[in-house]
C-alpha cells in the first residue's frame, strides 16, 4: 500500500493539469464557464485530497488503517470515472466535441500511466481502467453504432491493458517476495557469520567490533567497562591424552556454562580462539567484574564431564581489567590488560 501511495503521486494533478492543457488553449471556459469550473473544482478537490493522504501516509496509515483503506481507493477511482465520463461527452457535447480527439489521446495516456503505477494493487489497476474506458466505450456502443472501430479499438485497449498489468502484478509480488527471501537469508548468513561453529557462542571477529563499539559507548557517557579473558587449564594435556573430540566436548560445556551465567542483554561472551574465551560486561565495575569472574571459576571447577566412561574436570584460569575509558582509549588497551591479569592469573 505504500508502494502504491508513491506510485500514484502524479495521479494527485496529472488530470488537472491536462484538464487546463485543453480548456485554456481553446478558449473553451468563454462558451460554458459553469462546466469549466464545476470540472476544475471537482479535480481540484480530489488533488488536495489525495495529495493530503500520501503526503501524511504514515500518520494515517499507521492510526487508523480503516480509514486509509476506505477513503484512498475512491480517490483513486472517482477521477478516473470523471475523466471517462469526459472522454463520453466529448464525441456528442458541443462544448468538448471540438477537442474530442485530444481527450480521446489524454485518456489513453492516463490509463497507460495510471495503471502501471497502481500495479500492485490489482484492484485499484482494474478499477482505474473500468473507470476510465467503460463509459466512452458504452457510449460509443449505443450513440455511434455506425462506427465501430472506435468502439473496438476502446475494448482492445482495455483487454491489453488489463492482461499487461495483470502480469506486471504477479512479476510485482514475486520479485517482493524474492527479495524478501533474499534479505532473510542474508540476514542470516550475517548471524552465522558472527558465531563460532563449536561452541555456538559469539566469534572473535564479532567480539573485535562489539568490544570497539562498547568501549566508544562507556566512553560517551563515562562509564565503566570490564573485561574477562578466561583460559582452560592445561588444554593441550586434554587433547593429547583423551583426544580431541572429549576437548571440544569440554569446550561446548564450557561455552554452555558461560550462557548461563552471563545473562545481561548488553554483555557479549565469545570464543577468543581456541581454549580462550571473553567476556565483555559494559557498566560493571571493578569488584563486581572480579565476583562475576570468581562464581565463573567456581562453577568450572565444580562442572564434572563425562564422556565413554571417562569421568574428566577442568578449571579455568582468568585475567580481569576495568576502564572508565577516554576518548581515543583503544580497545587493544583493554585487552593486554586482561592478558597480564591472565597471565599471572596462569603462575
Amino acid at each position: 500500500e505504500k508502494d502504491v501511495a508513491k506510485g500514484s503521486i502524479t495521479g494527485c494533478y496529472i488530470y488537472l493539469l491536462i484538464w487546463f492543457a485543453i480548456i485554456l488553449p481553446n478558449s473553451l471556459y468563454r462558451f460554458n464557464p459553469s462546466i469549466c469550473i464545476g470540472i476544475s473544482g471537482f479535480y481540484i478537490s480530489l488533488a488536495v485530497l489525495r495529495t493530503v493522504f500520501i503526503l501524511n501516509f504514515e500518520k494515517i496509515y499507521t492510526r487508523h488503517m480503516k480509514v486509509w483503506r476506505t477513503c484512498f481507493a475512491p480517490l483513486i477511482i472517482l477521477p478516473s470515472i470523471g475523466w471517462g465520463m469526459l472522454c463520453a461527452f466529448s464525441f456528442f457535447h458541443p462544448l468538448l466535441k471540438p477537442v474530442s480527439q485530444i481527450v480521446i489521446i489524454a485518456t489513453a495516456g492516463i490509463a497507460g500511466g495510471g495503471t502501471a503505477a497502481l500495479v500492485p494493487s490489482r484492484r485499484l489497476t482494474n478499477g482505474l481502467i473500468t473507470g476510465l474506458l467503460f463509459p466512452p466505450l458504452v457510449t460509443l456502443i449505443f450513440f455511434h453504432p455506425a462506427n465501430p472501430s472506435l468502439p473496438l479499438v476502446f475494448f482492445i485497449y482495455w483487454i491489453g491493458i488489463w492482461s499487461i498489468t495483470r502480469i506486471q502484478h504477479k512479476q510485482y509480488w514475486k520479485a517482493l517476495k524474492d527479495s524478501f527471501f533474499i534479505k532473510r537469508h542474508a540476514s542470516e548468513l550475517e548471524q552465522l557469520n558472527t558465531i563460532d561453529a563449536l561452541t555456538g557462542l559469539k566469534n572473535r571477529g564479532y567480539f573485535d567490533l562489539a568490544l570497539n563499539d562498547k568501549i566508544k559507548t562507556a566512553s560517551r557517557s563515562q562509564t565503566r567497562i570490564s573485561l574477562l579473558i578466561l583460559d582452560i587449564d592445561h588444554f593441550k594435556r586434554i587433547n593429547d591424552h583423551f583426544g580431541h573430540l572429549v576437548g571440544d566436548e569440554c569446550l561446548r560445556q564450557f561455552a554452555g556454562l558461560l550462557k548461563k551465567m552471563i545473562r545481561r542483554e548488553t554483555d557479549v561472551v565469545a570464543r577468543y580462539g581456541g581454549e580462550e574465551f571473553a567476556v565483555i560486561l559494559p557498566d560493571m565495575d571493578t569488584a563486581q567484574g572480579i565476583r562475576m569472574g570468581e562464581q565463573i571459576r567456581e562453577a568450572v571447577e565444580a562442572l564434572v564431564h563425562h564422556h565413554q566412561g571417562i569421568r574428566l574436570s577442568f578449571t579455568v584460569s582468568i585475567g580481569m581489567a576495568s576502564c572508565v575509558p577516554q576518548p581515543q582509549f583503544s580497545p587493544e588497551a583493554l585487552i593486554a590488560q586482561a592478558d597480564q591479569a591472565l597471565y599471572q592469573a596462569k603462575n
